[in-house]
């Protein structure tokens, strides 16, 4: 039947052209294809974009910026894109009637937003532009990737420009930083002197103490001595009464004075000299008492501002205090809202709960693969037998033993697979239960964690923000105080040490608020996710393989029971169940792989939750930390309250006796003035006195003439010394005041002499700080110069990262990107072509047998579809200009790809007529889709990646891939393709055996039927 096939074939002319059409058929449908896409992505630099550039050039930093320009400069040199320069117009023209795949637009203030990188709120620049997919949107994606070139390198140039101003602002800071070494030096030369003089200052009053201490001492002298002349003054006043009583009885009794003339004489000479002694010491008293008097009015103006200084100082320390209590109830909210964050900590045991759920259905899963695996062994040694049967019908009648034999091993098959399908329903019950646990566990902690974070996240901001208040409060504070000198060194010190404590938590808890929910919320949610797809796929899995084995098992406990009655073609429809039920156990098998491999994904998902667990952990110690400091600051501020109040109150009452001391000296300086002015009286009369006593003592006989004037004599005489005694009590109230003030002048003076010993060792300290500035900005001023920056080191900081690419394998361009995809459907149309076009069912000569029918036409078409692989692959070469890396590899592939896409057809097309050809069509369609040829199957569609490993296309696409780039073993796809081959010829042979037999009986055939309705 072969000869008689291939005589009727070169007869007919008609038919060996179009067999030599169809030979060309695989080349026609791909190889125009792929020459229409060849090398896209190589002639980019013919896809035309138009350029708008609109930009206006800015003066920064001294220089002129015009990026604008210098990016249009750029792209005329650029060969990435065809670009063209033009208005705003014309662009947008273009782009709408197709003349422009893009319009990119440099917007006016594009340089000027690059000079604002500076400024408290910088401006991004916006590159513009626009595409019209509706044009071409493969053209308009690639637009957009070249454009992403240019934005980088747009970004590049002006980080370059960026850098060279912030190392020029550097240099700067380090020549400011040098000054500032040089201001600290003479800071430290101006300290030097001023140390001097407050050792000066320390001498003086140490003078001044001991001087107090001396008039303290004179001014109880003073007293004493006032006391003895007031009381002298008294009995003068006395003796003068006596005196001008006597005068009277001199008058009444002038021959007894002559003898007392003598002893009067004396008596005033005595007095006058006494009078004189103090005449001649009422100019140094005068003098005294006005400095005095001076001193206290400078006591009284000093006093005043040490009390302005010291309200100065409470009120800052009021403030001080106000501002820590501030501050201790922001650290209290920080540590109540961390503290709601340690629900959190028991994230581990939600990985745990996967752990062990991963290790459950592991156990599990090995139980039920080794099941499942040796059910398939099983089949496949049943379904061997059953073929060998099937090929002899003859057999089939003396096999009874056999067939009984089979029939229990189905039973027995099909009690396994429901056992089988009860563990895969239990398992998954299991993980549906287990899903709906995990994922709510997972769900439920980062809603929670969320909300948590973002209540604290709020109050350690507000705690921030007031402690920095606080700190800015205190230091203007400390700046006053500094500033007048009117506080101690410890206090000063000790407030810039809560200044500082204030800056450092303000600045810890920078550092712990910078807690990423959005990141944090991510994470969670991508694992719950993760868990969810995993979980739902290994349930629709598990619950479509139960499904799969229940139904199976119905089918083998029905056939088993029909077996010792089997017929030929039951006996053939039976075998081919057992190779459904083959392909269902190795289905089972891959599916609890998959299980596997889906928990194991999510047990990784899960192990970053240990690690957020103790950063919450460590979260919380920190605001234990931060809380413990609380009440040694607020115990400080009420110190400074409470030591204020005693300053107050102390300097409150230095000021009060100061006063009384200047009022005391200024009714001292009244009274010695009064005295003195008596005193030079006294003086005066007692001249008058002596003369009068002299010509008393000269002239008895004129003392009766002279008894008249002696009386008025001594009668102003009693009249003065009645004025001197009166001032008496006055000079002694002075006199005992200016003792009081001498005292509290004193102790004044010893508390000025121990703050000017503790000025000296502040001063001390001050320049020993200021030496240690003028050495640490000195070194920043070094480093700083040190920090140069040339063109290497620009560019890196512009383009930090470079990447280098290693492929794997070489795929020259696109067409050879798409040939795996396009010479499967080739090959497929060829052989739907031949099938379409050569007669299959009709045979030359006498009719001997099914084998020799189908080799008769065999001879003919697998012959074909080796030379439609060949003319493929040497068409597509001298064409194309297709070069695989593996031209061996790859020319036989396409044969043998060729013959089992040529088996399949056969088959279905013998078996079905026109409709077999019909449902290959539409097959082919379903494979186009599913082989994920031009996408990969990742981004595909869901249904993509339920068919893809079913489908022939698949298997050829990977392996034309593998060829043609040089990359791995093709074994696999080459096992299957053979097994399609065998498979289908086989089928085909029955089909054609059956179809002899019916013909030898004269009884009708399918394609007899379906040739009279048109479609054979």
């Amino acid at each position: 039947m072969i000869k008689n096939e291939w005589k009727s074939l070169l007869k007919n002319k008609i038919l060996l052209i179009v067999l030599i059409a169809i030979i060309a058929i695989p080349f026609i449908y791909a190889g125009l294809f792929l020459k229409s896409m060849w090398d896209p992505y190589g002639n980019l630099d013919k896809l035309p974009v138009a350029v708008v550039n609109e930009d206006r050039p800015v003066e920064y930093e001294g220089s002129t910026l015009c990026i604008g320009d210098d990016l249009t400069e750029a792209l005329k040199d650029n060969d990435s894109l065809d670009f063209h320069f033009m208005d705003s117009a014309r662009a947008q023209e273009g782009l709408e009637n197709g003349t422009w795949y893009m319009v990119i637009t440099i917007p006016e203030d594009f340089s000027r937003s690059a000079a604002t990188l500076l400024d408290d709120e910088p401006q991004k620049m916006e590159l513009k532009y626009a595409t019209n997919p509706g044009t071409n949107y493969i053209a308009s994606k690639m637009s957009e990737t070249a454009l992403l070139r240019i934005r980088d390198k747009v970004a590049s140039q002006v980080t370059e420009t960026y850098v060279s101003i912030v190392f020029d602002r550097i240099a700067q800071a380090g020549s400011g930083l040098s000054e500032a070494a040089d201001g600290s030096l003479r800071l430290s030369d101006g300290i030097s002197d001023a140390s001097g003089g407050s050792v000066a200052i320390t001498d003086n009053l140490k003078k001044l103490a001991d001087s107090t201490l001396v008039f303290s001492d004179g001014a109880d002298t003073l007293t004493k001595g006032l006391k003895e002349y007031t009381d002298a003054a008294a009995r003068i006043n006395a003796g003068a009464s006596q005196l001008q009583r006597g005068t009277d009885s001199l008058t009444d009794a002038l021959p007894g004075l002559t003898g007392g003339v003598d002893a009067l004489n004396n008596g005033v000479k005595t007095y006058t000299g006494g009078v004189d002694a103090l005449d001649a010491n009422s100019p140094q008293l005068s003098a005294g008492a006005q400095d005095l008097e001076t001193g206290a009015q400078s006591l009284a103006h000093g006093l005043d501002t040490l009390q302005a200084g010291a309200d100065r100082y409470v009120s800052a320390v009021n403030t001080f205090t106000q501002s820590a209590a501030a501050y201790a109830q922001g650290a209290e909210q920080l540590a109540q809202g961390a503290g709601q964050l340690e629900p959190l900590e028991n994230l581990d045991q939600a990985a745990s709960a996967v752990s062990r759920l991963n290790a459950s259905v592991s156990d599990g899963d090995s139980s039920l693969k080794s099941s499942a695996e040796g059910l398939s062994d099983g089949l496949d040694s049943l379904y061997g037998r059953m073929q060998q049967l099937s090929e002899d019908a003859s057999v089939i009648s003396s096999a009874s033993p056999m067939l009984e034999e089979s029939a229990g091993a189905l039973r027995s098959a099909s009690g396994t697979l429901s056992d089988t399908a009860s563990q895969i329903s239990a398992a998954k019950d299991s993980v549906s239960a287990a899903s709906d646990s995990s994922i709510s566990l997972v769900t439920s902690c980062a809603a929670d964690a969320n909300d948590r974070i973002n209540t604290a996240n709020g109050q350690l901001q507000g705690a921030e923000d007031t402690m920095t208040s606080s700190a800015a409060s205190l230091e203007a504070v400390y700046g006053e105080l500094a500033a007048n000198d009117s506080v101690s060194p410890d206090a000063l010190a000790s407030l810039r040490q809560i200044i500082d404590s204030l800056g450092s938590s303000a600045g810890s808890i920078q550092e712990i608020s910078g807690v990423e929910t959005d990141d944090y919320t991510a994470g969670a949610q991508q694992i719950a996710d993760t868990a969810a797809d995993g979980l739902s796929s290994l349930d629709e899995a598990l619950g479509t393989a139960a499904g799969q084995l229940n139904d199976t098992a119905a089918i083998v406990e029905e056939n088993a029971g029909s077996i010792p009655d089997i017929s030929a073609d039951a006996f053939q429809d039976l075998t081919e169940s057992a190779g459904v039920l083959c392909d269902d156990a190795r289905q089972l098998s891959a599916g609890t792989a998959a299980v596997s491999d889906t928990l194991t994904g999510l047990e990784t998902q899960t192990e970053q939750f240990p690690a957020a667990a103790e950063g919450i952990k460590a979260l919380n110690a920190g605001f234990d930390t931060l809380l413990s400091n609380n009440d040694a600051l607020l115990g400080g501020a009420d110190s400074l309250r409470a030591a204020g109040a005693e300053v107050t109150g102390g300097i409150s009452g230095v000021r009060s006796g100061g006063l009384a001391v200047s009022d005391g000296v200024q009714m001292l300086g009244s009274g010695i003035r009064a005295y003195t002015g008596g005193i030079s009286s006294l003086a005066d009369n007692s001249a008058a006195l002596t003369d009068g006593a002299a010509k008393l003592a000269d002239g008895a006989d004129a003392l009766s003439s002279g008894a008249g004037q002696l009386s008025d004599g001594t009668a102003a005489l009693a009249e003065g010394t009645s004025s001197l005694v009166k001032t008496n009590d006055s000079l002694n109230n002075g006199a005992a005041l200016l003792a009081d003030g001498a005292g509290q002048l004193c102790d004044g003076a010893s508390r000025l002499y121990d703050g000017s010993l503790q000025l000296d060792e502040g001063m001390a300290q001050l320049q020993n700080g200021a030496h240690v500035l003028a050495d640490s900005l000195s070194e920043g001023a070094d480093e700083a110069a040190g920090m140069t920056a040339g063109e290497e080191t620009i560019h890196m900081f512009a383009s930090p990262v470079n990447t280098d690419e290693t492929q794997v394998t070489t795929v020259e361009n696109n067409g050879h990107a798409m040939a795996p995809y396009m010479m499967s459907v080739g090959l497929w149309v060829g052989c739907l072509a031949f099938c379409l076009m050569y007669p299959l069912t009709k045979y030359n000569g006498k009719l001997r047998s099914g084998l020799a029918w189908w080799a008769s036409k065999a001879s003919v078409l697998y012959p074909v579809a080796v030379l439609q692989g060949l003319m493929l692959i040497w068409l597509l070469h001298v064409i194309d200009g297709f070069t695989p890396a593996k031209m061996t590899e790859t020319i036989l592939f396409a044969c043998l790809t060729a013959a089992a896409f040529t088996s399949v057809m056969y088959f279905f097309n013998l078996t079905l007529g026109k409709v077999g050809s019909f449902l290959m069509l539409i097959f082919m369609v379903v494979q186009l889709s599913g082989s994920a040829g031009t996408y990969p199957v990742e981004i595909s569609p869901a249904f993509v990646a339920d068919i893809h490993a079913y489908l022939p296309f698949t298997y050829t696409v990977d392996a034309f891939r593998s060829t043609i780039s040089g990359g791995g073993s093709i074994r696999d796809s080459v096992i299957l393709l053979i097994l399609l081959t065998v498979v289908f010829t086989g089928l085909t042979i029955l089909q054609f055996h059956r179809m002899a037999r019916r013909r030898r009986n004269s009884q009708p055939l399918l394609i007899d039927w379906l040739g009279e309705k048109g479609l054979a």
